[in-house]
């Protein structure tokens, strides 16, 4: 089975915050091969942002977030491109 992932899932798997258990079970799944995480292409980027904030809010150091990144980047979600208008047609068209 196929679950598409955003950063606020994968941020989870690496910084304690409401939910992250779950999250951390799907990780954890999707690691085990039981689930494929799948993303948009955007993916890094804001993973990227939300590590970033969480430096200059003093919640992480700028070393322990790095290791995140690259701990999180190891996970192998995999990026799956997307026509953005394909995207909003089937979301109106699902409304």
């Amino acid at each position: 089975m196929r679950v598409v992932v955003d950063a606020s899932v994968v941020v989870k798997w690496a910084v304690p915050e409401p939910y992250s258990q779950e999250a951390r079970k799907l990780r954890n799944d999707h690691l085990l091969g039981r689930v494929k995480a799948v993303a948009p292409p955007c993916l890094w980027l804001e993973v990227a942002s939300a590590l970033r904030k969480y430096v200059i809010r003093g919640v992480l150091p700028n070393d322990k977030a790095l290791t995140a990144a690259e701990l999180l980047y190891q996970t192998e979600v995999e990026i799956e491109e997307v026509d953005p208008r394909q995207v909003l047609a089937t979301a109106v068209n699902q409304s």
